[in-house]
């Protein structure tokens, strides 16, 4: 399930996940809107948090083509 998907059918916050994250809301929305994504400490919370509902690839396949060729992914 995507990021985004996951926080509009729980009624957690961009703003309540970002400080359970330790980061900012601005982070979150990046996240949300794939232009960047999250570090692997914060990756592997998302998962615990949505109980395997968000998982790594939900948010790795969600980036933008740009990322993913700076990444050398494409």
């Amino acid at each position: 399930m995507k990021l985004k998907a996951w926080i509009d059918k729980t009624p957690i916050t961009v703003v309540q996940l970002s400080k359970t994250l330790n980061k900012s809301p601005a982070t979150i929305y990046r996240w949300i809107n794939g232009t960047r994504s999250p570090d692997k400490t914060s990756m592997k919370k998302l998962y615990e948090l949505s109980k395997g509902q968000v998982d790594p690839n939900s948010i790795i396949l969600d980036v933008q083509p740009s990322i993913l060729k700076r990444w050398g992914m494409r």
